[in-house]
């Protein structure tokens, strides 16, 4: 800081008497040094500039010093004549020379990006955008005139708002009480209702949930009784190739006059369930009936057997809820 008055050009010496002519030239050069030298009448507050000229030019609001109009504004963060979609460019008042850690500036998007995205600040020099520390942007993290805000690093741009969302696939509401979602995954959740999807397994009410097939064809499900008797025979193996659990109702007869039968269930070549009837003196045949269900992808049938040369046996009717 200088001095606003320099050294006096004469000295008063004790025990001298000066005169009126020298006193006041003395008073007059004190007058001069401090009209000239001291800060000249300012407006508003009347700041000194302190820049090392001397203090005597006021000092600029908005240049030398920051108003409260700029902290509301945000005009020394916020990014003005923004251009570009993946390479962004944008200016700041009063410009910037230098990139800092812990800069932080927000802008107006100019356009949706396809790809990864820089951010040039008063051609300083382009940096990379990311989100997540230093995960370059994907096509679409960046909306059309939306606000965003980023924050250096100290290497590079990261995302703060919007604030960036990883893993959760594209999710899209068809009413008030479903949602379809596409790709990623939902931890810590619970289901109510059907879950339908492509994948292999489907676990619900569980930290983690995989949307299946599986949970939309479970037995009865969209399923309908069906007379397959026309074309199922005793002792022919069939599979289910439903891509659902099927069940199976027969009715058979087992008898004749002194005769003996005997059917057999199987499933994936496993005997399931046996019947077995003797008819003594009489030529009358008993009904049976048997059920069973079969997972999909698994063989099943009957057989029926004549244990003698008086019995007989036959199926009635066979129905499959598939």
């Amino acid at each position: 800081m200088s001095n606003i008055i320099s050294t006096f050009p004469t000295t008063l010496q004790n025990g001298t008497v000066e005169d009126a002519t020298q006193v006041m030239t003395l008073f007059s050069w004190i007058q001069n040094q401090v009209n000239g030298n001291a800060c000249g009448a300012t407006s508003g507050s009347g700041v000194l500039k302190g820049d090392g000229s001397g203090n005597t030019l006021p000092a600029v609001a908005g240049v030398d010093f920051t108003t409260g109009a700029q902290v509301q504004n945000s005009s020394l963060t916020f990014l003005s004549s923004v251009a570009g979609t993946n390479t962004i460019v944008g200016t700041l008042t009063p410009a910037i020379t230098a990139y800092q850690a812990g800069q932080m500036f927000s802008f107006i998007s100019a356009g949706a990006n396809t790809g990864a995205v820089t951010l040039n600040v008063n051609g300083v020099g382009a940096k990379a955008v990311t989100k997540l520390g230093s995960t370059a942007l994907a096509a679409g993290d960046i909306t059309a005139n939306a606000i965003i805000i980023v924050q250096y690093d100290g290497t590079e741009f990261q995302l703060v708002a919007p604030a960036a969302l990883s893993g959760l696939g594209t999710m899209a509401f068809q009413s008030s009480s479903s949602v379809s979602i596409t790709g990623g995954s939902i931890s810590g959740v619970s289901f109510t209702g059907n879950i339908s999807g492509s994948s292999s397994s489907c676990t619900g009410n569980a930290a983690t949930a995989t949307l299946a097939t599986n949970c939309t064809n479970a037995l009865g499900y969209t399923q309908n009784w069906t007379n397959v008797t026309s074309s199922r025979v005793a002792g022919t193996v069939y599979t289910n190739s439903t891509g659902a659990p099927i069940f199976v109702y027969i009715s058979i007869n087992l008898g004749g006059q002194n005769g003996a039968s005997q059917a057999n269930v199987f499933i994936n070549g496993t005997q399931v369930a046996d019947m077995y009837h003797y008819e003594s003196n009489s030529a009358f045949s008993t009904s049976f009936t048997t059920s069973f269900i079969v997972p999909n992808g698994s063989t099943y049938g009957i057989t029926l057997q004549n244990l003698n040369t008086y019995s007989s046996s036959s199926i009635n009717y066979w129905w499959e809820l598939r």
